[in-house]
């Protein structure tokens, strides 16, 4: 566990104690955060995406933001902070455009997805991978800006919070939580 010496608190985020979907994303966060690898060169990148994170799930920076793409893009920037985020451009096999995401061999495409087990597949859609590659390559505010459509985003969701339990070798209770508090859109 990563310790951070001569820092004063600035801000508590009072705010998130008014909404429960807000406060158990928060809760997630903080929960996923204790996994930063150590010995690393860039704690501070680790450090500003959760700060900005969670400033973003109070509302004071940008207002009606979807806190279920807040704590997206937290989990698929923490990923790929961590080294565990596969390049989403191609397949990693032979080159192709990918369809599909495994999570031990990383995106792949449909010719290389017949040598897997199918039930280990998940289809990806063309808007879920531009939202992974935005994600991926956008800074800041700008890493939060984008729509998709709901089964979309859900689909995301659902693969994100798998992956991240799949990678980090975790049961996150704070998930746990946060899955029972929020319902579908």
């Amino acid at each position: 566990m990563m310790v951070y010496s001569g820092s004063k608190l600035i801000d508590l985020f009072p705010e998130l104690r008014l909404s429960p979907n807000e406060m158990a994303a928060g809760e997630y966060l903080c929960e996923v955060s204790t996994f930063v690898p150590e010995n690393i060169d860039n704690p501070g990148e680790y450090l500003s995406l959760l700060l900005n994170s969670l400033y973003l799930l109070t509302g004071r920076k940008v207002k009606n933001l979807d806190f279920r793409i807040i704590k997206l893009v937290f989990e698929i920037a923490f990923l790929q902070l961590s080294g565990l985020m596969p390049d989403p451009d191609s397949c990693s096999s032979c080159d192709k455009e990918p369809l599909y995401w495994h999570f031990d061999e990383g995106f792949i495409c449909e010719r290389c997805a017949l040598k897997l087990s199918p039930d280990s597949l998940h289809f990806i859609d063309k808007s879920m991978f531009a939202a992974i590659k935005h994600i991926m390559t956008a800074r800041g505010v700008k890493r939060y800006a984008f729509k998709m459509n709901e089964k979309s985003l859900n689909s995301l969701i659902d693969f994100s919070e798998e992956y991240m339990k799949y990678k980090l070798e975790a049961d996150l209770k704070s998930l746990h939580v946060y899955r029972n508090l929020v319902s579908r859109k």
